[in-house]
């Protein structure tokens, strides 16, 4: 099966990462998911396929943009942002996570991970 086809709104969010102990700790408060790993870049690489199940698992259950709502993270034409805008915090560390809008979709079919 290919990519879907429909519209994608990239969600922007700051991340944090640190060591604690023997591991890297990665984190998104906004969204509340957190990861870890070996390093840095792998604990960050971990926290991305996390919040990518995150989106699809509540896409699923109904609950995305409930969830997306209740943090302010719903698209608006102030929020949707192209690649080439910068986070109002450009020296934080960002992650871009994949959100479609398929025609015609449910929410449960609206994200793709």
């Amino acid at each position: 099966m290919g990519e879907p086809t429909g519209i994608i709104w990239t969600l922007k969010v700051q991340v944090e990462a640190h060591k604690e102990e023997d591991a890297w700790v990665a984190t998104c408060p906004a969204l509340d998911v957190a990861s870890q790993g070996d390093s840095e870049d792998h604990a960050l690489e971990m926290l991305r396929e996390a919040l990518e199940l995150f989106v699809e698992d509540c896409a699923e259950h109904e609950t995305l943009w409930e969830i997306l709502a209740e943090r302010n993270l719903t698209p608006t034409p102030t929020s949707v942002r192209t690649a080439l805008d910068e986070p109002a915090n450009a020296e934080a560390t960002w992650l871009d996570i994949p959100i479609w809008f398929l025609p015609h979709a449910t929410p449960a079919q609206a994200a793709v991970g």
